[in-house]
């Protein structure tokens, strides 16, 4: 789907849902797509600090396909609290140029999960209240805000697509 000059993804993170035909065919898409910005979105979060379910290995193969595609932002939830990522490359490491940003947002009202000890790249980690996170996709760019329900932003921050 494209939004804008965006290209948006969505995906199928459920159990056994990261299959080899699912991950050429996320690999066809974005190979065929000419955005200069690129957003994939899926339920379990490859990076977290969550002590509930916590970063996902399954969904390795999947940052790969990302990452070498060039994908500029990856959404999840699953945990209930809010975690945002530096640029992070496959190996979960700083990638400052063409690293994906994640965020984690399970801040919709169920209920609060604690997070435990910062992973590597975390940035910001928000585990007692509940918000949204508001994207706002420019041509070149986007910017985060992570509202809370009472109306303060608790983070925020701009970043440029890769070239």
């Amino acid at each position: 789907m494209n939004i804008g000059r965006w290209h948006v993804v969505s995906i199928n993170s459920g159990e056994g849902a990261i299959s080899a035909p699912r991950l050429e065919w996320i690999r066809r898409n974005l190979a065929g797509d000419h955005h200069r910005c690129e957003l994939a979105y899926w339920h379990h979060p490859r990076w977290s600090s969550g002590t509930q379910h916590g970063s996902d290995p399954r969904m390795g193969p999947l940052w790969k396909v990302l990452y070498r595609h060039g994908v500029d932002v990856a959404l999840n939830g699953h945990e209930h609290n809010y975690e945002r990522f530096k640029l992070m490359n496959p190996a979960g490491t700083w990638a400052p140029r063409v690293g994906i940003r994640e965020f984690v947002v399970g801040t919709g009202g169920l209920s609060h999960y604690p997070l435990g000890r910062p992973i590597r790249g975390s940035q910001v980690r928000i585990d007692d209240r509940f918000g949204v996170l508001r994207l706002v996709l420019h041509p070149r760019s986007y910017e985060w805000e992570f509202v809370a329900g009472d109306g303060h932003v608790l983070d925020a921050g701009r970043h440029s697509c890769h070239l």
